[in-house]
């Protein structure tokens, strides 16, 4: 997994890329720790350059909005593509996030 964080007023937005997978437990559980200590008010997670993800990615999804939640925040998930937009919708993320389409495949 990597990573880029930028942030816009009180949005902090996250943009992923290459693979989400149990592999990236730690890089993901300090990714979180990272985006609550700048208190937003909104966490936008850029899915767009992102590749792969498997199960454990759909978990650290949740442990993300979980976090979140605690920290009155809410998860926006933008631009899943491919394989990652079939696993997100099997899995019935749109019950749980907010998921847009921000630009076309």
């Amino acid at each position: 997994m990597k990573h880029q964080i930028t942030k816009d007023g009180s949005t902090v937005i996250v943009h992923l890329s290459e693979r989400l997978t149990s592999h990236d437990r730690g890089d993901f559980d300090r990714l979180v720790s990272e985006l609550m200590a700048a208190r937003p008010g909104q966490i936008e997670v850029n899915l767009k350059e992102l590749a792969f993800m498997d199960s454990a990615g759909l978990g650290f999804l949740l442990t993300l909005r979980e976090q979140a939640e605690a920290g009155n925040a809410s998860v926006l998930l933008v631009d899943p593509k491919g394989e990652v937009r079939e696993t997100l919708e099997l899995a019935r993320f749109d019950t749980l996030f907010h998921i847009v389409q921000r630009t076309t495949d």
